[in-house]
């Protein structure tokens, strides 16, 4: 069985999961969230995160962060040591629907890799000739 966790800098983590519950539901409520906030460190949250994967050896540990290179996803690199935790920087809601909706116990990397190349078409420029051609093809 797999765990999501998101962990952002401010409340971005809060802000997925309720989209995701607002999407998928129930789904979407075991969903667990980090938020770095003035006054608190990543480091204390990590530690929580490392507990639980110690704890539970069997199941598969998605952690999604929110920058590359950032003080969160930093603080979080120790997680990819245990053979349970996969992580993921860049978070949006399109990859973090992707990890909730997948029904396998455990996510391949190859599919991990295959949401992460998804997640990415839907990031664009939108201008506005290209809507102009878009509407006409219907």
């Amino acid at each position: 069985m797999k765990k999501i966790i998101i962990a952002t800098h401010g409340e971005l983590a809060l802000g997925i999961k309720n989209a995701l519950e607002l999407i998928a539901g129930s789904m979407a409520k075991e969903i667990s969230t980090y938020s770095l906030t003035p006054g608190k460190s990543a480091t204390d949250f990590v530690a929580e995160i490392e507990k639980e994967m110690i704890d539970h050896p069997d199941q598969q540990f998605i952690v999604m962060g929110d920058m590359y290179g950032a003080s969160v996803v930093n603080a979080m690199l120790s997680l990819v040591n245990y053979p349970n935790g996969v992580l993921l920087s860049g978070v949006n809601l399109s990859l973090a629907l992707q990890v909730l909706l997948d029904g396998s116990e455990m996510i391949s990397d190859e599919s991990i890799d295959e949401m992460i190349r998804e997640a990415q078409k839907g990031i664009l420029r939108i201008q506005i000739d290209q809507i102009d051609l878009e509407e006409e093809d219907f």
